[in-house]
């Protein structure tokens, strides 16, 4: 599963907390939870609680999700 955060600019302790449950709800099906994100402050919100080690992330939508423009 991808979750697309490339538009969020502020991420609060229930967010992080729904994130989490939607990665142990992927990972107990046998699945993967990526996040795709960008933006500065986010990134910094994942590093500082340990998150960034936890789940995958990149900058950039898969290919296989990419909407035509």
């Amino acid at each position: 599963m991808v979750v697309d955060l490339l538009a969020v600019t502020f991420l609060d302790s229930t967010a992080l907390g729904v994130l989490v449950g939607a990665l142990k709800r992927c990972r107990e099906r046998g699945g993967e939870l990526q996040l795709v994100m960008a933006d500065p402050r986010i990134l910094k919100i994942f590093e500082i609680t340990g998150l960034s080690t936890v789940f995958q992330s990149s900058i950039r939508l898969p290919r296989s999700v990419r909407r035509e423009r």
